[in-house]
This record gives structure tokens, C-alpha cells and sequence, in this order.
């Protein structure tokens, strides 16, 4: 079992015409917005992109922003992701970084990881607009083209508010030689200013579309059969479902399946895995259950119950302890800001299907 998941799921996932028409499309300055679902693997996909599209004609910044708290932190991880295109000549950068914002210092940290920081002299949406102008400087100044990908793009409007995409379409607008892949979840907002924009640029990609539930179960069984493990159909399928189709969450699921499995199949094995899970995540989500308001859980519990469907019915009001609509809608609400629900289509689901699994479990 040493080497389950080791390789990237979208290296096999992702077609090779899939890959190639993204490819084509960033050579022609079309912009991606690549919308996936909390742990449909956005971040794997950022990384298959960079991997992909890594050592070819054009200059490739990745910038991951996922991890960024702040404005300012915003704003440092965005340089540094960007330093990684020159590592090897990082007084270049830090010049083209001293042309962009002159109020700021920027001074190299050698290291592991060689990078530049920034002694910031102005605030950080003036920074963030004119770091946006670096691909396409130095794309000019190697007379060629160049290629950002963003992992947790919506990240920006969630620190630098709704200014942040402002200034990104604006900045983009403008750009002749630079494409742009915006990854993460709620893009499709974007997607549509940016459309707005930048009429027939922009390209939207949905995470659910790249790997059907389908080809995740066949990937699944491919990747159990390369350990020497026959995994069955059906196995394959009750992973998924569990996953509710993501696919980070699918992973997690068939590695801890594949740590009870071994090497003797077992019925039971499945139930034993999805066990561990949550034995293990359980403090976790009781603490992220106590922090919610008796409205909030009971939104939740009732999901589970099986109320998707009937969410907005009198049934589901009068069932799980609203008075009014109003109520559940403020509900629902305050669940989508704390990232425990996002819609699907015209649902609400769980952004964490096993946490849904832990309430019903919980709850009986």
C-alpha cells in the first residue's frame, strides 16, 4: 500500500484532449475559471496544471493563495509565488518588483527556498493591482506569452473584498500576453464579470464535469489494481457515494479503506475505514457543532433527515424548529459563510459530506 495516491488523480483523470484544448486555449490568451466543489481536488488540479504546463513556450507563475489570512500575508504569498518563475535570477525579479511599487523594499531571504520580501510602503490593493502587471512585464521582456495559475482565487475577495476582482478584471482587461487560470470554489461569479468584461475570453470549467462520478470509481479501481488489490465495482461506487463525488474525500476514504483492507478483502472493511475517519475527526467536528446556533444545527440535522429536497417547505419549517422562512433562509445563510454548506446547482449540501455522516451518527 506504499505508493496509493502517490500520483496526482488528474495526470490519469484528465484526458488527454481535455488538457490539450486547455492548452491551445491559454496559448490563444483565453482565461479559465475552474470551479470545484470544497474537496473536489482543486488544489491536485492547480498542480497538474503547473506540472503540465511547466517548461513550454510561455513564462508559468503559479500563485497559491489558499493559505493567505490577510491582506498583507495576501500579498507576500503572491510575490513569492510569483519569485518561484525566476528562482535562479531573483535580483531580476526583485528589479521588475522595484519598477512595480516603488514604495515598497523588496530584499531577498536565502534559504531552502530562496524568495523576496516586501517592506510594504502603501496598502495592499495597490500592491495586489500592480503585482498583477508582473506576468505580463516580463512576458514582454522574453517576447513571450505567459501563464498564471491561481489556486484559492477566491481567496482575494474574501480578504480584499469586492475591490480585489475589480481590480483584477480591470488589470486583466488589459493584458495582450498573459492568460489567466482562476481555481477554487464560488467562481462563478467572477466567471461572469469577467465575461462581462472580456466577452468570448473566458472559459468556465467545472471540477464535477472534469472527474464524473464515473471516472472516479474507474480511477479508483485502476489505482487499488496497480497494488495488486482487486477492488470491486460496487466498493468503488459506495466510496464515492460516501464522497458525495468529491474527490479529495474519496481519497481519504479508499486510503483508510486500503489500511483496513490489506491484502484479504473484507465486507466489512468500508464500514471499518469510514469508522476511523470519523473516530478520528471527532473532536473536530464536535467543537465546529458547538460553535453552531440551535437554528443552524437544525438546519443541518434536517439535510441529514433527508430534507434536501423539502428545505423550503412548511414540512421542513415546522419539522426542524423554525418559525418562518426567514429564520431558516438567515439559517443557511450564516451556514454558507462558515463553509459548512455550499450550493449545488439549485441544493444546499455538505462541504464536508463525513460531517453530514458524524450528525446523523450523532444525532441517531
Amino acid at each position: 500500500m506504499r505508493h496509493l495516491f502517490t500520483q496526482n488523480p488528474f495526470d490519469p483523470l484528465l484526458t488527454p484532449e481535455s488538457a490539450a484544448a486547455i492548452a491551445e486555449g491559454l496559448k490563444g490568451n483565453f482565461h479559465y475559471v475552474c470551479e470545484f466543489e470544497p474537496g473536489g481536488g482543486a488544489a491536485l488540479f492547480a498542480g497538474h496544471l503547473t506540472a503540465r504546463l511547466g517548461g513550454g513556450e510561455r513564462l508559468l507563475f503559479r500563485a497559491d493563495l489558499q493559505m493567505a489570512t490577510g491582506g498583507e500575508h495576501l500579498i507576500k504569498l503572491l510575490a513569492r509565488s510569483f519569485v518561484q518563475t525566476f528562482a535562479g535570477d531573483l535580483r531580476r525579479i526583485e528589479g521588475a518588483l522595484k519598477k512595480l511599487i516603488p514604495t515598497a523594499t523588496p530584499h531577498l531571504v536565502m534559504g531552502e527556498n530562496p524568495h523576496i520580501d516586501i517592506d510594504y510602503g502603501t496598502e495592499p490593493h495597490k500592491i495586489f493591482a500592480n503585482l498583477l502587471d508582473l506576468p505580463e512585464m516580463m512576458g514582454v521582456e522574453e517576447n513571450r506569452g505567459a501563464t498564471v495559475v491561481w489556486n484559492g482565487f477566491g481567496r482575494i475577495e474574501e480578504i480584499l473584498g469586492a475591490e480585489g476582482p475589480r481590480l483584477f478584471a480591470a488589470k486583466v482587461k488589459g493584458q495582450a500576453i498573459t492568460s489567466h487560470v482562476m481555481i477554487g470554489s464560488g467562481l462563478l461569479k467572477t466567471a461572469q464579470k469577467l465575461e462581462g468584461h472580456m466577452p468570448g475570453r473566458v472559459r468556465t470549467l467545472r471540477g464535477a464535469e472534469l472527474v464524473p462520478r464515473e471516472a472516479l470509481e474507474a480511477w479508483l479501481i485502476r489505482i487499488f489494481a496497480a497494488e495488486e488489490l482487486s477492488l470491486k465495482p460496487e466498493t468503488a461506487a459506495a466510496i464515492v457515494r460516501l464522497a458525495d463525488g468529491k474527490l479529495e474525500t474519496a481519497q481519504n476514504i479508499a486510503r483508510a479503506f486500503g489500511r483496513n483492507w490489506g491484502t484479504a478483502p473484507d465486507p466489512a472493511s468500508l464500514d471499518r475505514a469510514v469508522d476511523d475517519i470519523l473516530a478520528d475527526a471527532a473532536t473536530a467536528h464536535e467543537q465546529v457543532w458547538e460553535l453552531l446556533n440551535l437554528r443552524q444545527r437544525g438546519v443541518l440535522y434536517g439535510l441529514t433527515r433527508g430534507g434536501e429536497r423539502r428545505l423550503y417547505s412548511e414540512w421542513f419549517i415546522k419539522e426542524f424548529g423554525f418559525k418562518t422562512a426567514t429564520n431558516l433562509q438567515a439559517a443557511i445563510r450564516a451556514l454558507n459563510a462558515k463553509g459548512i454548506l455550499h450550493k449545488r446547482g439549485k441544493q444546499w449540501v455538505f462541504a464536508d459530506p463525513l460531517f453530514a455522516l458524524w450528525i446523523q451518527r450523532r444525532n441517531g
